[in-house]
């Protein structure tokens, strides 16, 4: 259904480095102090558009450091690639930011998660000194060589034209229904029936971002980017929280998407939100 996006990163970049600010300054100051059990967690989806721009000169090889930057190895898929985490800054407030959960099926999250970490990489102060704020560039790096056959960096040009494939992981799973909030073995994506795994947790992608952001500091927020229709979704699991709720509004008023109180296209179980 959406085989030829295409999408303008560097027009919504803008609107997405306001949010980044205004999101690292919410999560350390206005849920400090009014503290909320658990972390705020919620979806946006990237607008879909038929132009294409290649992505930026990479700043940080793929695999490597550079001067001030983290790069963190979180574990491995279960085709055995790496999955990795770059962390700015080193303050007690954990900001998280996700992308490619699907795969290269949701490429240009991938694209936008090196473009915020380029960011970030020349613009070290702006975050601030009580905030890290780690990004996830690709959670699902089976899928990603699929469509694009590249584990890291790649442009545009080099996603194929059939991307469905890349949604799921070797294990013929949707990543993003195998979590545990209402989860069940057979979930759906639009009409199509898909696999949500044996068991919440059963593919090791969804275990180690589990871990990921369970252990260590904790964590005031975690953003997944995705991309099927432009829309903000607040993360809750039976049950409304308002702090993703809070969170949410802001992203929407800083980069232009509508607030969406929740995703009603069709029946989600075990999303990671």
């Amino acid at each position: 259904m959406f085989q030829n996006r295409r999408t303008h990163l560097r027009k919504y970049y803008a609107a997405w480095l306001l949010f980044a600010t205004s999101i690292i300054g919410i999560a350390m100051g206005a849920f400090n102090s009014s503290p909320v059990a658990g972390a705020p967690i919620f979806s946006t989806f990237l607008p879909i558009t038929s132009h294409g721009s290649a992505a930026a000169q990479p700043v940080i090889p793929a695999g490597e450091q550079v001067e001030g930057v983290a790069s963190q190895l979180i574990g491995v898929s279960t085709g055995g690639h790496p999955i990795r985490a770059y962390t700015f800054g080193n303050g007690p407030q954990r900001v998280a930011f996700i992308g490619g959960i699907h795969g290269g099926y949701e490429w240009n999250t991938v694209l936008l998660a090196y473009e915020a970490i380029d960011y970030f990489a020349r613009h070290p102060n702006a975050i601030p000194h009580n905030v890290t704020l780690q990004i996830v560039p690709a959670a699902n790096p089976d899928g990603l060589q699929l469509v694009t056959g590249s584990l890291s960096r790649f442009t545009s040009e080099q996603v194929g034209s059939e991307t469905e494939a890349g949604r799921f992981n070797q294990h013929n799973v949707d990543l993003n229904r195998n979590w545990d909030c209402n989860w069940e073995a057979e979930a759906w994506w639009g009409v199509r029936e898909i696999s949500g795994g044996s068991a919440p947790f059963s593919e090791v992608e969804s275990q180690v971002l589990r871990d990921f952001l369970m252990d260590g500091k904790p964590v005031v927020a975690t953003v997944f980017w995705h991309s099927a229709a432009p829309g903000v979704f607040p993360g809750h699991c039976n049950g409304r929280f308002a702090a993703a709720d809070a969170l949410a509004e802001v992203y929407a008023a800083a980069a232009g998407y509508p607030l969406q109180a929740d995703f009603t296209t069709y029946t989600v179980t075990g999303d990671a939100t």
